[in-house]
């Protein structure tokens, strides 16, 4: 299933969405971005890299919130951003610097979930004003979201050591 129609089929797969309720999920990321991007690179340093002093996460930092917008972006659009999008380009970039510091594709899945867990923290106070329903599709439309951003990671991680395996390959011969 590619990243778009994941994406399609998580917000679809209960029934009609509700665009208003998208839309308040979208102003409530887009509001605190700066703030769950923050939380992130702490929850990161604490919980993920608490012995790699050598990681300088102020970068990833200072990224972050282009990724949170991104989400909230989709969200408001209901269906995966096009892979030039910005968010998709700070996602690739995300990638490209946590291979450069040695961090595992597995690593950089738990960086995505943690992401995500994050932004559930923000959405919190919304959520409780909703239905069972609601908050159902609410959560599968922002897994939806941060799945598709993900994937896009792990394809340019993906892709990056490839293309290293292949440098090496060739002065190999």
């Amino acid at each position: 299933m590619g990243r778009e129609t994941a994406f399609r089929h998580s917000a679809s797969a209960s029934g009609a969405v509700d665009h208003a309720a998208l839309e308040r999920m979208a102003a409530v990321l887009e509001h605190e971005a700066a703030r769950i991007a923050s939380r992130w690179v702490e929850r990161l340093e604490a919980v993920l890299y608490p012995a790699r002093t050598d990681l300088n996460l102020e970068d990833i930092r200072d990224r972050a919130p282009t990724l949170v917008l991104g989400v909230a972006k989709a969200l408001r659009r209901g269906e995966a951003e096009a892979a030039d999008a910005a968010w998709m380009a700070a996602a690739r970039h995300h990638a490209w610097l946590r291979l450069e510091q040695g961090i595992s594709l597995c690593d950089l899945t738990r960086e995505y979930r943690a992401l995500r867990q994050e932004m559930y923290n923000a959405l919190l106070p919304e959520l409780s004003t909703l239905t069972v329903q609601e908050a159902l599709q609410w959560g599968g439309n922002l897994d939806g979201a941060v799945y598709t951003l993900a994937s896009i990671a792990g394809e340019a991680f993906e892709a990056e050591l490839r293309r290293t395996n292949d440098r090496l390959c060739v002065y190999r011969r």
